[in-house]
Parts: structure tokens; sequence; C-alpha cells
């Protein structure tokens, strides 16, 4: 279960964590990279709130931590490009495994009227078309849509860019809720919250954490996401088609007092 915490105990807890022997490493604005494909298929983004070039990070330093303002797309329809832009953090100030990792801590804000979640009902009358034909179930919808949205923290181990080779990922999805709406919340999620494979060809294997721990982790992509990670054509496969509406989550996001705790 994600945890909040007010700053004074977010404070406490580091203190904690640094009594314990760990290492606080605090993610760097120089570490950060991004994709954006809005800009660059720009004709395939036509139903988003604001132009492509906004949906880029405003990135900058706060208390020597990277501060980082984004709206995180993710396609409803389509899973061509459905991670449609995020963030993508080398750790290239700690040489780490997955078994080095001991926590992280972030501080999360939605910015609720920037942000577009549509509702299920909302869903209904978009796809109805599709629903009414057979081609499209309601029910799909409770699988893929949370109220206020998901954003979802991955890890990833070498060779993730090249499906040819196997590569491990963990995978950690933080549930939005009302307290971040407007408002900072701190969340402490430890590194035994994430879910571990090896995926290679797009084929997953689940594996425990003691199978991984000497395999070296690089960084992590922050991207939004529904609740089970697919989309409309995950269930339709060949049935798909272009004539099926595109619809989009966005979160307008800050993240800022993002920390590392690592076993010395």
């Amino acid at each position: 279960m994600m945890k909040t915490f007010p700053l004074f105990t977010l404070l406490m807890a580091l203190v904690s964590y640094k009594n314990n022997a760990n290492e606080i490493v605090p993610i760097q604005a120089e570490e950060i990279r991004f994709w954006n494909h809005a800009v660059t298929n720009p004709e395939e983004y036509k139903g988003l709130l604001k132009r492509a070039e906004k949906y880029d990070p405003i990135i900058g330093t706060v208390n020597d931590s990277a501060q980082i303002q984004i709206t995180l797309i993710k396609k409803i329809s389509n899973w061509h490009q459905q991670h449609s832009n995020g963030l993508k953090i080398h750790f290239n100030s700690v040489d780490l495994t997955f078994g080095d990792l001991e926590a992280m801590f972030i501080s999360l804000f939605l910015d609720n009227d920037a942000s577009l979640v549509l509702s299920k009902e909302k869903l209904f009358q978009r796809y109805s078309e599709g629903i009414a034909s057979g081609l499209i179930q309601k029910n799909w919808f409770d699988e893929l849509i949370s109220e206020y949205g998901i954003v979802n923290i991955k890890l990833f181990g070498e060779h993730h860019e090249n499906q040819a080779i196997e590569t491990v990922l963990a995978n950690y999805q933080l549930h939005i809720n009302s307290s971040m709406i407007n408002q900072h919340q701190k969340i402490e999620t430890s590194i035994t919250q994430f879910d571990f494979y090896r995926q290679k060809n797009w084929q997953e294997q689940a594996v425990s954490l003691d199978e991984i721990k000497a395999v070296k982790v690089l960084g992590m992509l922050i991207t939004a996401e529904t609740v089970n990670e697919k989309t409309l054509r995950s269930y339709m496969k060949e049935t798909y088609s272009a004539r099926v509406p595109e619809s989009y989550i966005e979160l307008a996001i800050s993240l800022n007092d993002m920390v590392l705790v690592v076993k010395n």
C-alpha cells in the first residue's frame, strides 16, 4: 500500500534510513531526459487539451533535488506510442543493483484543472458506436480507468531499449488519490512494493527480487498509465481499426523531493 507523509514525517523517515547506514541519493536535474511523441507526430494528437510542445517537462532544482512539472499522456485506444510522453531518469550519480535499492521518496502534486481523466459515463458516450456493435465491452473501461489516474514508475536494467535482448524491469503503480489534488503529498515506496520481471520480445516472466538482486538498475521511466497497463486495442486485437476514436489520459503533475534510499 502506498503511504503518504507530511514533510516532518518524511524528514524523520530519511533520518531513520540514514541512521540505519543507508545512503540518501537525490535525483538530479541533469539525470532527466524525456520524450514527446505529440511533437514528432502532431497529426496523431489532435484531441489533446494543449499544444504539443506544452507536453515537454519543465525541469529545475529545489533543495538539491530535481523539480519537474509535466503533463503525462496515455492513450486509451491504440497501443502504438501509448505512453505518448514521459520521463527517463538515469541514475548517473550512483552505481546500483536492484538489491542495493531500499526505497524511493517522491512528493507529488496533481493540478486537477489542467488534467483530463474521462469518467466511464463519458467514455461510454464517446465509444457508443463500438459498444452498440459489440466490438467494445463496457466492462473493459472498469479494468482501464481509475478516478484520478495512475503514474507508473518503472525501474530498468541493461538492454531495456532492445527487445531482442532480455532485460530486467521493476514496476510500481502510484495511484493518485484525492489527497494529492492541488497539494503536494510525500510518498514512500519500498523496493519490495515493485513487481519484478524479465522481458524479451515484449514477453514477460515474473521473477522475485532475490533472483535479480545482483542485476544492475540503470534508471527509471515515469509515465501515465491505465489500471491494467492496457488499451482498448489490447482487448480488440485483430478487430481494432483506425475508425476507433482515440482518447487520452492527461495528468498534470509536479514532482519534487525525489530521492533514492540505497543500502551501504
